[in-house]
């Protein structure tokens, strides 16, 4: 959850952009951590998301946003051509944080492939939550390490929770072996 809310985020952009208060006023009305030395906030990556897409930019849907690896890449490369900083191309792009952009672009320039990102609710609530026995539970876990790990897809191949799969896998011994 968010140090600030999304009334504060709003209010605060609106102050600065008016042009009534400088940064640090907007910082020390609003109780916003302030950097004299470099004058730095989060004000920073809060007004640039706030002109590309209003106040919609801070309120945040239920549950987590799907990112194909298209829209990832397109993303990063952007990013990589110098056509924006990491607070530009995440506020243009609507990615919630530039720490997000920013490990996408670390792990395209170490060679990691950029996957889709889907996330399906059920697959981390206690909705999918159902009685496994402990038979079942070691097939499960062995099928998640014969997986490279892959605590969503395992989940989903099941219908089971990720949250399950994720908690067997720790706790099992495998693990301790897999390790060494």
């Amino acid at each position: 959850m968010s140090k600030y809310s999304a009334e504060t985020k709003i209010a605060a952009c609106k102050d600065y952009l008016s042009g009534q208060f400088t940064h640090k006023e907007v910082c020390q009305k609003y109780g916003i951590t302030f950097n004299e030395t470099v004058v730095k906030s989060m004000l920073n990556e809060w007004v640039p998301r706030y002109l590309q897409s209003g106040e919609a930019a801070f309120l945040k849907p239920k549950g987590n946003k799907d990112y194909s690896a298209e829209y990832k890449m397109k993303a990063v490369k952007e990013y990589l051509d110098g056509k924006g900083s990491l607070i530009e191309i995440a506020a243009k792009y609507n990615i919630p944080s530039k720490a997000t952009l920013s490990n996408w672009v670390k792990d395209y320039t170490e060679n990691k492939e950029l996957k889709d990102y889907h996330p399906h609710g059920t697959l981390y609530t206690d909705e999918s939550k159902r009685f496994v026995s402990a038979m079942e539970r070691k097939e499960i876990t062995q099928y998640c390490f014969n997986h490279g790990l892959d605590y969503k897809g395992t989940a989903a191949h099941f219908n089971i929770s990720y949250a399950q799969v994720y908690g067997w896998c720790k706790r099992s011994k495998l693990m301790k072996s897999h390790k060494n």
